[in-house]
């Protein structure tokens, strides 16, 4: 696992800056040229759920999936497919920042803005992000437990996903060591799903959209 994990690092496909304990969303990507417009005809498209505006957007041999999948055709496929729901995972990524690789890097940009930050933990599959500000760290697994803390945007690591029961909660550990519950709804992988855009001629394109590693 670790060796696979650092041959995506060197693709591009991890991240590999500073470690963080939370990465509240940041845009980077204002002011840069052409990702404005980028970003806004992706924002229309997303929001009307219209491929014909998406397309011009896309790289004709988009990365999809590490199985080979990659394409406009199976893009366009995957995108109402309800097992990928694709339109959703578009929008959801638009809301959670923007970054800019370095030059020596490529300079692409990758969305969400966690997807170029170290969470500093051993195994992306259980590194999650707390999505929103002042969600409840409770003590216990049911919704009324005893209130610990609120967290925003903190990094933790997943010891189970609240399955035992309806509506558990996810017991989730921090760098610290220190446990407690959070609800699923307020946690996203760090292997979800990024969109990584590169400047061409014709303006920014997405290369790759994909979840996993």
């Amino acid at each position: 696992m670790r060796a696979a994990i650092w041959g995506l690092l060197l693709a591009g496909l991890l991240p590999a800056t500073v470690a963080a304990k939370s990465v509240p969303p940041k845009d980077e990507c204002s002011g840069i040229a052409g990702a404005d417009r980028f970003r806004m005809a992706l924002a229309t498209a997303t929001a009307n759920r219209d491929p014909d505006m998406l397309r011009p957007l896309v790289d004709p041999e988009i990365l999809l999936d590490f199985g080979g999948g990659s394409g406009w055709d199976l893009l366009a496929q995957r995108l109402d497919d309800p097992d990928y729901a694709l339109w959703d995972e578009l929008d959801k990524v638009q809301r959670l920042g923007c970054g800019i690789y370095s030059e020596e890097r490529g300079g692409e940009m990758y969305l969400p803005y966690y997807w170029g930050v170290d969470p500093g933990t051993d195994d992306p599959y259980l590194t999650y992000f707390v999505i929103g500000d002042g969600v409840p760290l409770r003590q216990g697994p049911a919704a009324n437990s005893p209130l610990l803390d609120r967290l925003s945007w903190d990094i933790v690591t997943l010891i189970d996903d609240g399955t035992q029961k309806p509506g558990d909660l996810a017991h989730v550990q921090f760098a610290s060591g220190r446990t407690g519950y959070v609800a699923l709804e307020h946690l996203r992988s760090l292997v979800d799903y990024r969109l990584i855009a590169a400047p061409t001629s014709d303006g920014w394109t997405i290369k790759i959209f994909i979840a996993g590693d």
